[in-house]
């Protein structure tokens, strides 16, 4: 993230130094300093919210912000007071169109069909214009106020606070006078309607369409006004501490969650935790993810793909709940594809209107294992038809993140379907076997101190030249039943190991896991005959390779 910073951007952290946890705080500070001398284009200040000095050095930030936004500030103040006026256009125009509707309701006698009707219609939409009128004007006032009287710090206007609400109000009235225009129209070229209301209402329904348009300018304009990167700054420093990452005018700003950032150091030892061995490691993860959110505003989206039914990843407070959460915190939004029901991958316009977004495909894979339930799929089955699904993916050239579990399919001696899609990519899975270590220190049965067969890796990536192996270097990475992979030079393709597991006397690829796979997970420990092993069934190496990145060129 650093390589991609091209412009002076700075990093504040504002506290209250009297009111912390100053080791949480020192730690914290190690690691932006790093940052600081990692790269002649970022720059720390540190700001101690609770001294004198701090308040002068909040002020002289601000002050520096403003002056080099002085350009965009300028063509914010002209579109405030423009659209003020043009609110103020509308208003009066609506008040004009209130009374045509008047006109209409008065054109509609008594004795024509739906006359009750009709007339209560065009008086309650009326008095709707009229309303709406007010509060365009209101919201003029509003806008006008903050040029008048600015509220912002430096001088600026409070641009966030009230061209939000101006907004909200425009939007209200144009889709008020897009559905008055349609229902106005439909009743002056209707049968029903006499020919002086007719026409009273077919130039009535011109009159609201034209009120339309103006307010869809004048909204629009307001939409990409652009955001006062001193606004932000001092709102985030008003409601108290913060770290953010300051980018050049036009990049914007990002924040740090400071409770993510600064957890109890008394909380973790408690926990039996190194609060340097959290703090630290969680503070580069958080500023980095911050600094990639400015040079790299296209945040990804992760589709979760798999062959169960649609929900069936868990509710709201499940495990899967929590990984959508950690994403959403960092920006990255997720969707389900139950690609087994649904033939189509999910929509992504709402989340992606100009599709510029990266998307990546995160396949789980199914239990291959399991039987039938309710005339349901096997787990065989499930894994044959989410292939064909991947294939697809891959044969269109979507990046995709393939997680595999041991497979049955290897046992009669088929390939599992899944890790079959990995083999022009240069890697092969072996999915008859999975990696497990023993755990209890000895060789012949499991004790209470642990398991002779753990299926939970607990791998140190020691780096590379890919940008995931960097980014998860030196992290302690656990992995459920890790499966081995060979990787082989391929025509085409360029390959990374991402993670490596260091092999040791305690460490095999078993071949007989069914059984203690199909174990749940508590009782496993119990179980009299557990997974050893064999020299004559099993292997044993110095290293193996657990999960790997490759790319290949479609032709």
């Amino acid at each position: 993230m650093l390589d991609l910073i091209d412009a002076p951007t700075e990093l504040v952290f504002a506290i209250d130094l009297g009111g912390a946890d100053r080791r949480a705080v020192d730690l914290v500070v190690d690691v932006l300093e790093s940052y600081d001398r990692a790269s002649d284009l970022l720059t720390l200040r540190v700001i101690d919210l609770g001294s004198p000095a701090g308040i002068e050095q909040t002020d002289d930030l601000l002050s520096v912000l403003a002056e080099r936004e002085a350009d965009r500030a300028g063509r914010v103040r002209e579109t405030m007071e423009t659209t003020a006026g043009r609110m103020r256009t509308l208003a009066t125009d609506a008040e004009s169109l209130a009374r045509a509707l008047d006109a209409v309701r008065e054109a509609i006698g008594p004795g024509e069909p739906g006359a009750a009707t009709n007339r209560a219609y065009f008086e309650q939409r009326a008095g709707l214009l009229r309303l709406g009128a007010r509060t365009l004007g209101e919201q003029a006032d509003a806008l006008a106020g903050a040029l008048t009287e600015p509220a912002g710090p430096a001088g600026l206007p409070a641009a966030d606070a009230v061209v939000p609400q101006a907004a909200a109000a425009l939007d209200a009235q144009r889709a008020q006078l897009a559905e008055l225009a349609e229902q106005t129209r439909a009743f002056g070229v209707s049968e029903i309607a006499s020919p002086n209301a007719g026409a009273l209402a077919r130039a009535a329904a011109d009159a609201a369409q034209t009120l339309r348009d103006a307010a869809a300018v004048a909204q629009e304009r307001l939409d990409r006004l652009p955001r006062l990167d001193t606004l932000r700054v001092a709102r985030a420093l008003e409601t108290g501490e913060s770290l953010l990452v300051i980018g050049p005018p036009g990049q914007g700003v990002a924040a740090v969650d400071l409770e993510a950032l600064l957890p109890s150091t008394e909380v973790l030892e408690r926990a039996g935790l190194s609060a340097a061995g959290v703090i630290g490691p969680r503070a580069q993860e958080l500023v980095a993810t911050a600094i990639g959110r400015l040079v790299r505003p296209e945040r990804p989206i992760v589709v979760f793909t798999h062959a169960h039914p649609p929900g069936a990843l868990g509710s709201e407070g499940g495990s899967f709940a929590r990984v959508r959460e950690r994403l959403r915190e960092r920006e990255i939004d997720s969707v389900e594809w139950a690609a087994l029901d649904q033939v189509e991958p999910p929509d992504l316009a709402s989340l992606d209107p100009g599709g510029i977004r990266p998307v990546v495909f995160a396949v789980i894979s199914p239990n291959s294992a399991r039987g039938s339930a309710g005339g349901r799929l096997t787990g065989a089955q499930r894994a044959n038809e989410l292939a064909a699904v991947v294939r697809r993916l891959l044969d269109a050239g979507e990046p995709v993140l393939l997680s595999l579990n041991p497979s049955v399919f290897p046992t009669y001696g088929d390939t599992d379907p899944l890790a079959k899609l990995a083999e022009p990519f240069g890697i092969t899975p072996r999915t008859g076997v999975t990696l497990l270590r023993n755990t209890t220190g000895r060789t012949d049965a499991a004790t209470p101190g642990g398991l002779a067969g753990d299926w939970l890796a607990v791998a140190v990536p020691p780096g590379g030249d890919h940008p995931i192996a960097r980014a998860v270097r030196g992290l302690r990475t656990l992995v459920p039943w890790p499966t081995p992979l060979e990787l082989a030079e391929t025509p085409g393709v360029t390959i990374h190991p991402v993670l490596e597991l260091a092999g040791d006397e305690q460490t095999w690829a078993e071949t007989r896991w069914l059984r203690f796979w199909s174990t749940e997970a508590q009782a496993r420990a119990m179980l009299t005959e557990q997974p050893r092993y064999d020299q004559d069934e099993d292997e044993r190496r110095d290293r193996w390779v657990i999960a790997a990145a490759a790319e290949r060129r479609n032709s």
